[in-house]
């Protein structure tokens, strides 16, 4: 489940860092600048008017102006000179190279700007935009405006406005009350305290669907002084969230995709694997990495296919050898039965015995068969051995070794003991293993020419017992076939009777379920050298 998942959690986390890093320093990077040029929108008019009645003025007579402004202002006016304690150092060097400058100081925002070919600083105290301290923020520059207007004749006042519309950020402009937009006048009409403020003279801020407007009516005039439309850095600020959502849908359908492709891939091919198995294809196999994450339950699948195959392709093979095996002995016992009608049971007797040894001799190789058949089937599960018992290796191994002298005949047998320990002890099952080696000495003492060497061994991690014998040996092509059921390698050996070809087979079986192994190669003698290695 951790291995299924984890790409994705990886995956998520990534995308979360990435997503957070951009939440955290877009904005940083990206706002300031939109709530900067909508600043420099806001001030820059007022900032030249202020400057036009500064200029060529000593700082004295500016202080006195600035004084004079102020009962204009709703908000804070400031005459700086360099180094004043309400800036701090770094800022001042940025106000002194001309650039403007915002500043939040004592909770307060202030828009700062160096008059032109002076160290002198104006700064501009702004608060929070609701409808009094948009009427405070705006009522300055308005007062500006006005006295322009009002310091000349009427009809020069639309001339004062188009020369004044380069220095502000916003458009400006004198209109009649009927001449205001449809959207503006709707506002006005559904809002009583809106229209109750614009009546009484207060300069109203209206925040239109995606432009703001601020206009005061001028008192003994049938004009309105309106500033906008201007676009708030509320729209950048949407659009960005917008775009920041957006950014983060897809990237999360990205890291969903980047999840879901492989894990589909797998499946399919799981899918696909499993229906050509199904459909009697043996040997199709699920290609899943196994890095992926279904890599362990393709590896599995595989596993059990291959498993599969190798059980149904033996038992074909077995059925097949069982059915040659038992062919034999029954056409044997079916000629033997004929023959017998043949014969008179008074006259012809001894012939008819002979028949009938025939017959029981048929039927014990038989019954041989099927016994040898029903342990291969038994291990042939890969059950394991019920009765698992710790022994002494060598007086078991002797014993087994005494009495695989008596059918040894006249071929020397002996054991030799490399670096093992006389009270060596092995977990095995000792009556199963005990075949084991009586069926390696049987078919050695077979082929063996004079000698038979028992090797025990030990290693690292396991112990081997070799058994060499001097006989021809078995041709290298044909030791994976020797442990096939029903495999006789008659041209191999120097002389073959009896046996059913399960023995080594079976031995094979038994070694497997003690979770060793069992090989051949050459013995040093000449002939063969079957080796079992167990674990320690």
């Amino acid at each position: 489940m951790l291995r299924l998942f984890l790409p994705l959690y990886l995956i998520l986390i990534l995308f979360a860092v990435i997503f957070i890093s951009a939440v955290t320093f877009l904005p940083a990077h990206f706002l300031p600048s939109a709530l900067l040029d909508y600043e420099v929108q806001i001030t820059k008019g007022t900032f030249y008017l202020i400057e036009e009645k500064l200029k060529g003025l000593n700082y004295q007579q500016q202080l006195q102006i600035i004084k004079k402004l102020q009962e204009d202002f709703g908000y804070p006016l400031h005459l700086l000179k360099p180094n004043d304690p309400l800036i701090d150092e770094k800022n001042w060097k940025i106000i002194l190279s001309g650039d403007s400058i915002q500043l939040d100081i004592d909770d307060a925002d202030y828009n700062i700007k160096k008059l032109p070919d002076s160290d002198t600083v104006i700064a501009i105290a702004f608060s929070e935009s609701n409808a009094e301290n948009a009427h405070k923020q705006a009522m300055g520059t308005f007062n500006l405006v006005k006295q322009k207007l009002f310091a000349q004749p009427r009809e020069k006042w639309p001339e004062i406005i188009h020369k004044l519309q380069p220095y502000f950020g916003f458009p400006i402009n004198l209109i009649k009350k009927e001449s205001l937009s449809s959207e503006l006048q709707t506002v006005l009409e559904n809002d009583k305290e809106l229209t109750q403020r614009f009546d009484k003279g207060k300069i109203v801020y209206i925040d239109g669907s995606d432009y703001e407007y601020y206009i005061q009516k001028l008192e003994d005039y049938p004009y309105i002084l309106q500033a906008g439309p201007i676009k708030p850095p509320i729209a950048v600020i949407i659009s960005f969230l917008v775009g920041l959502f957006i950014l983060f849908f897809l990237g999360l359908a990205f890291t969903l995709f980047l999840w879901i492709r492989p894990l589909w891939k797998s499946i399919n091919e799981l899918s696909s694997a499993s229906d050509n198995f199904g459909q009697g294809k043996l040997n199709s196999r699920a290609d899943v990495k196994s890095r992926a994450a279904l890599g362990n339950l393709a590896g599995q699948f595989n596993e059990m296919a291959e498993r599969i195959n190798h059980l149904i392709t033996g038992q074909r093979e077995l059925t097949n050898a069982v059915s040659h095996e038992l062919r034999t002995p029954i056409a044997r016992m079916r000629f033997g039965l004929e023959m017998l009608e043949k014969y008179d049971e008074k006259t012809d007797r001894k012939t008819r015995q002979r028949y009938l040894d025939g017959l029981s001799i048929d039927v014990n190789d038989l019954e041989d068969l099927v016994n040898e058949l029903l342990h291969y089937a038994r291990f042939e599960q890969a059950k394991p051995l019920p009765d698992l018992e710790t022994i002494e290796l060598f007086p078991w191994l002797e014993s087994i070794v005494e009495h695989a002298k008596g059918y040894a005949g006249n071929l020397k047998m002996h054991c030799i003991n490399f670096n093992v320990p006389e009270a060596f002890k092995i977990r095995c099952s000792p009556h199963y293993m005990a075949r084991v080696i009586h069926n390696l000495l049987g078919n050695a003492c077979k082929y063996s020419q004079h000698e038979i060497t028992i090797i025990i061994e030990l290693t690292n991690k396991d112990i081997l017992i070799h058994i060499d014998d001097d006989g021809v040996g078995i041709l290298k092509q044909n030791r994976s076939l020797i442990f096939e059921p029903f495999s006789r390698l008659d041209e191999s050996r120097s002389r073959l009777s009896g046996g059913h070809g399960l023995g080594l087979a079976i031995a094979k079986k038994i070694i497997d379920t003690h979770n060793g192994s069992i090989t051949i190669d050459d013995s040093p003698l000449g002939g063969a050298r079957f080796s079992i290695s167990l674990p320690k």
